[in-house]
């Protein structure tokens, strides 16, 4: 009953409020025209057709055609505690509503204020509603969607519906999911003229939760179009956040701007963000990426896909596996899976590139200034690196590769492999073993033509084990191997040498050596002539065959232990007469096949031979020698010196001649 009442009270103040505003309205029809307007109130009328508190209809006014107020408007499945209509052929028909509320089986819809224009001459319809509120159910699911402010434009001239929302929230709840959407202001509009649907999102906000996975997407601007008509989709984010949770796993993005174009005319999808970092982490495995710039294009005619990349930075791990790698400039070209559409399968260059790879037994780090990789199934493989340091740590052996310029190929057309390196280094250091290779130009060539070609400017090679060590120089080195010629082999001022590694077992002092032969004195006192198999001599006085001396030390007076002409080590025993001397022939001066003892003048007879023998003996070790060999042939020094001065004395005067 105090419902009813007050109901009452509020219509008629309202009631009285509209016969007051249109008074003026009908003074002024009744100065101007004879014409009296139509004028019919009915208040606290109990007749289903009219308002229950105020019914006012007025009609064939100056200005306004037709107003209708009602306090309250009650109709099918609809509620109003006020509505006005006013109608006017200018302006049309506008319609306003207080507090409505529309209630269907399924839906639900309420409005504070509720406007409606009609058959305006440029739009069809436009419907203002201020704090909107709408529910709809059904068996399994329900959603529900509010805005302070909605406008609502349809058929304009240039485009057929706008839809502005301000404060806007959107949920929608099934059984095992639940979404949110909400956004400061929206804007869509559709069926513009250049393109099909345009949405516009400020501080926008995106959740889904579901049974095992949650996910959100939040971006300060966000532009969608679609069916633009050089392409279908546009989408542009500014400040874009986007998460995603499960059981297991979780992944982040940022992007300061996101830029996302499908079906151009010359590719299928544009994607360009600026300060974009992505983390992605399941179980123990995570991966981190940051991309101060990135562009790819995908699926471009002949091409495939073209990424270019700025300031890129990626972290991998992999169970106790770790990859990073860095760029300032990345661009790529090709496909990424194996269906390759392409010319060319993968190229890819870097600039200031940076790769570390770390596991259990493996650590390896590669950087350069410029890197040029290309791989190809049906042109093979080819891979350029300008200022090159790259090492490689593998259950203890390590590995370095360095240069100014390093070109690696394989399986090439025609050419097949090949190798250049300038100012290259390459070291390879095991527990046994280790190899060195450097020089300022190193090329070999295979080819199915010339089989194999080599050339190699100024370079150093060096091969260390537990023999010994092996230095081999060239000055300009030359090799051709093919099937037809053989092995040809050119250098130009080569250099070797052999340095023998340290007696691994304790060499016994001399005076350990003259007690011994001391104690195998005869009855008679006098020394006895031994032959021994093993003499003790000091590192640096190993003899060999091709080295007779056996001490050349210049400060030293005493040369007791020196050889005599016919090749026997004379050991003096202390207080001793030089008869009594024992005499121990020299086993490395006995010749092959006898006993006979190697003099000075069978040297000689032999000098045709280089007294440095090659480094390898028969057994395949290092040759244990202190000897440099000798090496070169019909070019030596003195030939290509001579050969300098006939070609610099030609030359002058050939020039004095003319």
């Amino acid at each position: 009953m105090m419902k009813n009442n007050s109901l009452k009270v509020i219509g008629s103040v309202l009631g009285l409020g509209t016969f007051l505003m249109i008074a003026p309205s009908l003074v002024a029809a009744e100065e101007s025209e004879s014409t009296i307007p139509s004028i019919n109130i009915n208040l606290l009328s109990q007749d289903n057709e009219h308002a229950g508190i105020l019914d006012v209809k007025v009609s064939d006014l100056i200005i306004i055609d037709n107003i209708d107020v009602k306090i309250p408007n009650v109709e099918e499945n609809a509620e109003e505690l006020a509505h006005v209509s006013i109608t006017n052929e200018e302006i049309g028909t506008i319609e306003a509503s207080v507090l409505t509320k529309t209630e269907t089986v399924a839906s639900n819809e309420q409005a504070v204020v509720d406007i409606g224009n009609q058959d305006i001459p440029v739009v069809n319809k436009v419907d203002v509603e201020i704090l909107k509120q709408v529910e709809n159910t059904s068996n399994d699911s329900t959603s529900s969607e509010s805005a302070l402010v909605d406008v609502a434009v349809e058929d304009l001239i240039v485009t057929e519906n706008v839809d502005v929302e301000v404060i806007k929230q959107v949920e929608n709840t099934s059984t095992d999911s639940t979404s949110s959407e909400s956004a400061l202001v929206d804007v869509a509009v559709e069926d513009l003229i250049v393109t099909e649907n345009v949405d516009v999102e400020v501080i926008k906000q995106v959740e889904n939760t579901s049974t095992d996975s949650t996910s959100s997407e939040s971006a300060l601007v966000d532009v969608a179009v679609e069916d633009l008509i050089v392409t279908e989709n546009v989408d542009v984010e500014v400040l874009k956040q986007v998460e995603n949770t499960s059981t297991n796993s979780f992944s982040n993005e940022s992007t300061l701007v996101d830029v996302a174009i499908e079906d151009l005319i010359v590719t299928d999808r544009v994607e360009i963000s600026v300060l974009d970092s992505e983390n992605f982490m399941k179980d123990e495995n995570k991966k981190e990426t940051q991309k101060g710039v990135h562009l790819k294009l995908s699926n471009l005619p002949l091409l495939g896909t073209l990424h270019v990349g700025v300031l890129e930075n990626q972290f991998v791990k992999k169970n106790q596996n770790q990859q990073k790698d860095s760029s300032l400039v990345t661009i790529g070209l090709g496909e990424e899976s194996s269906l390759s559409n392409s010319l060319i399968d993968k190229v890819e260059l870097n600039v200031l590139e940076n790769s570390q790879i770390s596991s259990k037994n493996l650590q390896a780090e590669k950087s350069a200034v410029v890197g040029l990789e290309l791989n190809d199934t049906s042109l093979g493989d080819l891979s350029t690196y300008v200022l090159l340091s790259e090492s490689t740590m593998d259950k203890g052996n390590r590995k370095n590769n360095s240069g100014l310029l390093e070109v690696n190929t394989d399986d090439l057309l025609l050419l097949k492999d090949i190798h250049l390196g300038v100012l290259d280094r390459h070291v390879d250091e095991g527990e046994k073993a280790f190899s060195l290779s450097e020089g300022l130009l190193q090329l070999d060539l295979i080819s199915d033509l010339t089989d194999e070609i080599s050339i190699d400017v100024l370079t150093n090679d060096e091969f260390t084990n537990n023999s010994g060590t092996y230095q081999n120089g060239k000055t300009i080195s030359i090799g051709l191997k093919n099937d037809l010629v053989g092995e040809i082999n050119v250098d130009i001022l080569p250099t070797e040498n052999s340095v023998a590694a340290t007696p691994t077992n304790p060499i016994p002092p001399m005076e350990d050596v003259v007690e011994e032969v001391e104690g195998n004195e005869g009855e008679d006192g006098s020394s006895e002539e031994i032959i021994t198999d093993h003499i003790p001599v000091a590192e640096n006085d190993l003899v060999t065959e091709n080295n007779p001396v056996i001490n050349e030390d210049e400060d030293s007076a005493d040369e007791q232990n020196a050889p005599n002409d016919e090749g026997i080590i004379v050991v003096e025993e202390e207080g001793s007469d030089s008869s009594a001397n024992t005499l121990i022939p020299n086993p490395n001066l006995i010749a092959d096949g006898d006993d006979e003892i190697l003099t000075e003048e069978k040297i000689t007879e032999d000098d045709e031979t280089s007294l440095g023998a090659n480094f390898f003996n028969n057994d395949g070790n290092f040759f244990n020698g202190s000897s440099l060999p000798q090496t070169g042939g019909f070019f030596t020094g003195i030939m290509l010196l001579v050969i300098a001065l006939s070609l610099l004395s030609g030359g002058w005067t050939i020039r004095k001649i003319a």
